[in-house]
């Protein structure tokens, strides 16, 4: 299969990688995992390391560390063999199922020959334009522009509503754009980044999910088992490859015919975080407004400078 997963792992997160390999081995799936560590003491802690695909990083941004590593892989990865990759964090789990070449291609994909991604209207009920406007300033003044528009004033959020895909042949012109990992921050999501990236350079558009389904956020909170609005993101070519297990548990059987094949949050299962989302989001969005505030108390937007250098080419 010519796709790639990519996952950053830490010790406490070891548990989802150990689950996620018995699953694989057991019902004979064989797929290219790459775990990114932090360290090589991380890496030493890890108990299983035969045939381990993996990177220790180099140089990792401690402000940005989740978005540091990944981008580091896809640095490391960016003259391999693959088409894409799939860049996510550890608490996944696959559905067997579904988790077949022929449909994981299929879902890819649809979601560049769609050219569309989802976002929900934020202004107004949660403060995300802190992380939307850092990532849209990460790029050109006219890239930033275009993006500012079709997110309807950094209005639409679209984080991990679909596959957090990268397309290979995409990532020299992605990195040559903010190739500085050292000057990513806290606000620079990978693939909100990207997905600006496509927006500003691929005729990628958003469609607004909040008249269809309430959702005032990306459908990383799509809690439904309404099928009437589940028919509504069918009907605009929605794939449902990539959910949060929450999700996935409230209309399994409809998912499964959709061909859903990957699961997120599994941690929000295990802390009790779906119970509390409608305290915390708010708190989160809160405390975002206010770092941006003392960062930023004039108001003005302050446009990330990424310096230019050559990547050291690497084969797998």
């Amino acid at each position: 299969m010519s796709v790639a997963f990519i996952l950053p792992i830490h010790p406490p997160y070891y548990h989802y990688i150990y689950d996620l390999f018995d699953k694989l081995k057991r019902h004979e799936i064989s797929i290219d995992i790459y775990l990114v560590f932090s360290s090589q003491e991380d890496y030493e802690e890890f108990a299983v390391k035969d045939g381990l695909k993996y990177f220790i990083g180099e140089n990792l941004n401690s402000a940005a560390i989740i978005t540091s590593k990944k981008f580091y892989a896809l640095r490391r990865l960016m003259n391999s063999v693959y088409t894409y990759f799939i860049v996510c964090d550890a608490e996944i789990d696959i559905i067997p199922e579904n988790f077949t070449a022929a449909n994981i291609l299929q879902k890819i994909e649809e979601v560049f020959t769609r050219r569309r991604l989802y976002g929900g209207e934020t202004t107004g009920f949660m403060n995300l334009e802190p992380i939307m406007r850092a990532c849209g300033t990460a790029f050109s003044e006219g890239e930033n522009a275009l993006v500012k528009q079709k997110t309807d004033n950094f209005n639409l959020y679209t984080w991990w509503s679909d596959l957090p895909v990268y397309k290979r042949e995409h990532l020299p012109d992605f990195f040559s754009r903010l190739t500085d990992i050292s000057q990513i921050t806290y606000f620079h999501f990978d693939h909100l980044l990207y997905s600006y990236y496509l927006l500003a350079n691929h005729r990628f558009e958003i469609t607004n999910i909040t008249p269809m389904t309430g959702i005032h956020h990306s459908l990383e909170y799509l809690y439904t088992d309404d099928m009437g609005q589940l028919d509504a993101l069918r009907a605009t070519g929605f794939g449902f490859g990539w959910l949060s297990k929450k999700t996935f548990e409230m209309a399994t059987d409809y998912y499964m015919k959709q061909g859903t094949f990957m699961l997120n949050h599994l941690n929000r299962m295990e802390d009790g975080l779906y119970q509390r989302h409608t305290v915390i989001l708010p708190v989160v969005a809160a405390a975002l407004a206010v770092a941006v505030a003392i960062a930023n108390p004039k108001g003005r937007t302050k446009r990330v400078r990424f310096k230019r250098r050559t990547t050291r080419k690497h084969r797998v």
